[in-house]
């Protein structure tokens, strides 16, 4: 496996551990108290605000914390020249995690459309941020593993 390969495995690793743990953590925190949380907006509002300067962090400190561990476990450096190839890889990646999180957020927006409770809105919300995160991390690693 290359270097981009595994720093994107990596990351999906690092996103699927920090939003589990985010989750049980709100949910063994706010546990007694969740049902009467479930229609609150400022609940929601600090869930997700939360959750995504979260999943931000992790990416920065994930990327950071590879980039400093590789090269001790493999005895191998870092690639110093991202070229042509890694520029449409990484845009080609982006471009699918928006359009999936596009598509996950007009599904979230159906659940008020057809009247559903707030709460599967925001739940919906969040679990498709999770997605487009992840469908990046995964769509680099198979653009990277196909050499396109």
């Amino acid at each position: 496996m290359s270097y981009q390969e595994r720093r994107a495995v990596f990351g999906s690793f690092a996103t699927t551990a920090v939003f589990c743990a985010f989750c049980y953590g709100t949910y063994i925190f706010f546990g007694s108290t969740l049902h009467t949380n479930l229609n609150d907006l400022s609940f929601w509002g600090k869930f997700n605000l939360c959750l995504f300067l979260s999943l931000i962090a992790t990416k920065i400190v994930s990327s950071s914390v590879f980039a400093m561990v590789y090269p001790r476990i493999t005895g191998e450096t870092l690639p110093k020249v991202f070229d042509e190839r890694d520029t449409v890889i990484e845009l080609k990646s982006i471009w699918i995690s928006h359009c999936v999180f596009i598509f996950s957020f007009l599904i979230s927006l159906s659940s008020l459309a057809f009247s559903l409770q707030t709460w599967i809105f925001f739940v919906a919300l969040s679990l498709s941020g999770y997605l487009a995160v992840l469908t990046n991390e995964i769509a680099q690693f198979f653009l990277y593993r196909t050499g396109e």
